[in-house]
């Protein structure tokens, strides 16, 4: 594998440019789920940010949004057909797309920025936002855990590559001995699709408790009706107990981290925030 380049270090200026180039996505992103009526919320460090700085936080290189379902389900659905100029390019595995993830992309096409989980795939390679689902839950133990299961049987067979080093060490160690062995693309997709059918089936519209990123389980309103807190200059949707959904995260969130813990964590093989991807004919994919 070619070097990787560190987020850690570009300079504060190259950091802000990406930011804002990010933010041109999340504002596309927005417009369009306002002109359908589709609720989404910041979730995760996008919320923080928005929360303790109204923007980015300044060191963070990235985006979070999530969408409950139905939503989610209308929003892969209907972007790239409204997106004809292929500018802002959503990218979702199916049948015929992997990605070296399990969740969606919003991707901003006239940038490079080549992780090595997708490099191999022939998608979109540019700057992006991760898109996830909030789903419906059950009350029942038995039921969540069965819900459970194949999320991460979904997650295991969508994003066909070893957990990342923050996910547990028994999800890295099933990945390593079931991916050699299931290797053909249609079965994959039989496997992760079915998969995903079983986590959506509860209907969040009656449901009390949510699944979050294919995750814990959580009180629906925690999450649901969402509200409004300003992040770069604009108006954005976030939980409804943005308070406690941070604190749950990340305890006392509006300390800051310890000044060697700013900086950002993200690696990628290729970075150009001025030009598209153009991919090296040399390459073997």
């Amino acid at each position: 594998m070619q070097n990787e380049i560190c987020f850690k270090d570009l300079s504060s200026e190259e950091l802000r440019k990406l930011q804002l180039k990010l933010t041109g996505i999340l504002s596309e992103f927005a417009d369009f789920c306002e002109k359908h009526g589709l609720t989404y919320f910041l979730s995760a460090g996008t919320c923080l940010g928005a929360v303790r700085h109204k923007g980015f936080i300044p060191w963070d290189d990235d985006l979070d949004v999530c969408l409950p379902r139905p939503d989610y389900e209308k929003l892969t659905l209907l972007w790239n057909k409204e997106h004809p100029d292929g500018r802002f390019v959503l990218c979702r595995p199916g049948e015929n797309e992997l990605t070296g993830v399990h969740i969606t992309q919003i991707k901003d096409a006239s940038t490079t920025c080549v992780y090595a989980y997708s490099e191999k795939y022939d998608i979109c390679q540019g700057i992006k936002i991760d898109v996830e689902p909030l789903d419906g839950a059950p009350k029942g133990r038995f039921a969540r855990f069965r819900q459970d299961f194949n999320a991460n049987l979904y997650g295991l067979f969508a994003a066909q590559r070893v957990p990342l080093h923050n996910q547990p060490g028994w999800k890295k160690l099933v990945a390593k001995m079931v991916l050699p062995v299931f290797k053909h693309k249609h079965f994959c997709y039989k496997v992760f699709s079915k998969a995903e059918r079983k986590v959506k089936k509860y209907d969040i519209a009656n449901a009390s408790y949510v699944k979050w990123n294919y995750g814990a389980v959580y009180d629906k309103d925690l999450f649901l009706p969402v509200k409004k807190l300003e992040f770069e200059g604009r108006m954005y949707s976030v939980p409804n107990k943005y308070d406690e959904f941070l604190t749950m995260m990340y305890k006392d969130y509006m300390s800051l981290p310890p000044e060697d813990k700013r900086f950002p964590v993200s690696k990628v093989l290729k970075f150009d925030l001025d030009h598209a991807y153009v991919p090296d004919p040399s390459e073997e994919k």
